[in-house]
């Protein structure tokens, strides 16, 4: 058992046969399960030619919240360059952005309320594991 360190392809390089029966945890879950996650999968294997790994579509997300949340932040500014600040309060601020992999609103503490935790397990050598658990945080 192990934490989403693990949810690699490298996992199942490395450990071979051994990675039968290994269970994870992961704050990344499956893409590819929406319509949306899949059309991403594709255009990412068109552009990089190899297949996303469990983080891929969350660090897009987490890009295009910046980017929204700075350009949030200069349109507050009137159009001139915001604080650090400003920015942090105009990401924070975003509200119900759906992205390819989650849909991403900020609490207080800056915690995605829509974040989960997934469980795996490799019932075969490769990769993805198969998901067997899915919980809100």
């Amino acid at each position: 058992m192990s934490d989403d360190g693990l949810n690699s392809s490298e996992t199942v390089k490395i450990a071979g046969d051994a990675v039968k029966n290994v269970y994870i945890t992961s704050t990344a879950g499956d893409v590819t399960k929406t319509e949306k996650g899949q059309t991403f999968a594709e255009r990412y294997k068109d552009k990089f030619n190899k297949d996303i790994e469990s983080f891929s579509g969350y660090g897009y997300d987490a890009a295009a919240v910046l980017l929204e949340g700075i350009m949030d932040a200069i349109n507050s500014n009137d159009g001139k360059l915001p604080t650090r600040q400003q920015v942090v309060q105009s990401v924070r601020a975003i509200k119900d952005y759906e992205g390819v992999a989650t849909k991403v609103s900020f609490d207080q503490k800056g915690d995605n309320e829509f974040g989960k935790v997934f469980i795996f397990k490799f019932d075969k050598v490769s990769y993805p594991g198969t998901q067997v658990a899915e919980m809100n945080q």
